[in-house]
């Protein structure tokens, strides 16, 4: 009995450590594609990226050999997806913030060209803060879009696939031991 728990828990250690590729790819792939000028548009349709990302998570994982299907791994590889997500898209956020100082610099004056009192009061609240302060803050606020929208592709994925530990213990059975039970 003490040596089937220890089975048991080693499984569930390895299988920690085996597939946390699958949660980067699939949180690498979602904040790539959300950063995208022309491709993050897609995020408009129930934040498609994030949800394909988790999605894509789940089915890395299932496609290994000794994957071992839990009836939570869905949600489990959709959410650690999109924790990396969100860590990956501020980084890239940053990058490109970085890429395109000049252009922010050039929108800012044509806000300040125009005489309108709220364009003038965004100039100034950028300037009190500093334009990465307010990305930053509006980063903190994408978590909670980087925790659902991945953990619903997940599990989505996961029901679409079938896949259950019942249905992986049947396959890997001998087949007397099959007709046994039928019987």
């Amino acid at each position: 009995m003490e040596t089937e728990e220890r089975v048991e828990n080693n499984n569930l250690t390895q299988n920690s450590k085996l597939y946390l590729d699958a949660p980067i790819l699939g949180g690498l792939l979602m904040a790539f594609f959300s950063v995208m000028p022309v491709i993050s548009i897609f995020n408009l349709l129930c934040c498609m990226w994030l949800v394909i990302g988790g999605a894509v998570s789940y089915i890395i994982a299932s496609k290994k050999d000794d994957y071992i299907p839990r009836s939570t791994d869905g949600l489990i590889y959709g959410a650690l997806s999109g924790v990396f997500g969100w860590i990956f898209n501020g980084v890239l956020t940053f990058i490109f913030m970085g890429l395109k100082a000049k252009k922010f610099a050039l929108a800012r004056e044509r806000l300040l060209n125009m005489n309108a009192p709220e364009a003038e009061r965004i100039v100034r609240l950028v300037d009190k803060f500093g334009f990465k302060m307010i990305v930053l803050f509006l980063s903190l606020g994408l978590i909670i879009f980087y925790l659902v929208f991945p953990t619903i592709g997940g599990a989505l994925a996961q029901a679409l696939s079938g896949k259950n530990k019942k249905d992986k213990v049947q396959k890997e059975l001998p087949k007397e031991e099959k007709k046994g039970d039928e019987v």
